[in-house]
């Protein structure tokens, strides 16, 4: 489901003109890599159940109850 989550954040790193050009020329993790490359989307990567799933910072309106 990873590829999932990036095919979706595509159209949004475009529309906010977010570009990563990098080249890698030392030996990195996969981690290390992956959060480079969401610093530059201005997202964030983390892990939940082995699953690697990606975040980006955006406004959700979530209804508000006061009790």
């Amino acid at each position: 489901m990873v590829a999932a989550s990036y095919a979706a954040l595509a159209p949004l790193s475009d529309q906010r003109q977010d570009r990563f050009d990098y080249v890698f020329t030392e030996r990195v993790d996969a981690w290390d890599a992956l959060t480079m490359i969401c610093r530059a989307a201005r997202c964030r990567p983390f892990r939940r159940n082995g699953v690697i799933s990606v975040v980006r910072d955006q406004l959700i309106e979530a209804p508000v109850r006061a009790f």
